[in-house]
């Protein structure tokens, strides 16, 4: 087991490592990620063995219209944390995303050599990051459209619940019950350089709609879109990607579950009455968005 870990950023996937390897993680909380004193003086307190950095702002939206923001936590935030680790020869984990890449079909597959393209803010901030960090000494981790069992008003499943219009385009997906085991090994080795991580095999949001009104998350029909219909009622662009994660499985002798495999085991599992005030809390801060 790995010990002293420390995680920058408070959001889902640091609360997801501390529910997952709760002895294992602290995470900083309310520690300015673009104030370099706080970052090593945190740092120097704890001692950590290995720190991870997860803090971003990733709302793609709420980026588009908070550039300074976005760009101060998610590129100047991300090199500081990297800078002092470095300083201090501690291993440090940076998480990116797998959204500045995309596929244009299912046969666009995209690995890590391959070149970026970034359609929104928040994926540009990640791409600058990536470009300062890759000259350190780091871990970088890609995932795509991150989703787990652990049901709460930030997952991805939650969220859909409350939709009724999906595409129906393939996309990778990082479900965390899968992959957070494997960076723990990658950490625990001080694996460094650029890693795509998600799960095997691919799923449209559509299909997922569909498996939840099959477990009866969803009431009513659903109903398929297109992209560009899609794109009319966000304010950033979205994209698809699929991810090959071929150099992560020969790195680590490791494949994880397909994606529908894995997604159809957590959807029926989900505890129905845990779900409902998840849900209404999801839609009331819906409501407020729409309304301002």
């Amino acid at each position: 087991m790995m010990s002293r870990i420390l995680i920058f950023g408070n959001g889902q996937i640091a609360n997801e490592y501390k529910r997952m390897y709760p002895d294992d993680i602290t995470i900083a909380k309310g520690i300015d990620v673009t104030n370099k004193k706080e970052i090593d003086g945190i740092i120097n307190e704890l001692k950590p063995c290995s720190v991870i950095n997860t803090a971003a702002k990733t709302d793609i939206d709420w980026c588009e219209d908070n550039k300074k923001e976005t760009f101060e936590i998610n590129v100047l935030g991300a090199l500081n944390i990297v800078e002092i680790c470095e300083s201090k020869n501690i291993h440090c984990t940076h998480y990116s995303s797998g959204c500045i890449q995309e596929s244009k079909n299912e046969e666009d597959i995209k690995d890590e050599t391959d070149i970026v393209n970034p359609v929104c803010y928040y994926a540009h901030t990640k791409v600058w990051a990536e470009d300062l960090l890759r000259k350190l000494n780091c871990l970088i981790l890609r995932p795509r459209q991150i989703i787990s069992s652990n049901i709460n008003r930030r997952n991805t499943l939650a969220k859909m619940m409350t939709y009724n219009k999906f595409i129906n385009i393939q996309n990778s997906i990082s479900i965390v019950d899968d992959f957070l085991p494997v960076t723990m090994k990658m950490i625990k080795n001080k694996a460094i350089g650029t890693y795509n991580i998600a799960n095997s095999g691919t799923i449209s949001p559509y299909q997922i709609g569909l498996l939840l009104k099959k477990f009866k998350f969803i009431k009513g029909a659903i109903k398929e879109i297109t992209k560009e219909e899609l794109n009319k009622i966000t304010k950033a662009k979205r994209i698809d990607c699929i991810l090959d994660c071929t150099k992560l499985e020969q790195s680590l002798s490791i494949k994880m579950p397909h994606a529908l495999d894995s997604l159809s085991n957590i959807i029926k599992n989900i505890n129905k009455d845990d779900i409902k005030l998840i849900l209404k809390s999801i839609q009331d801060e819906t409501n407020k968005k729409l309304n301002k």
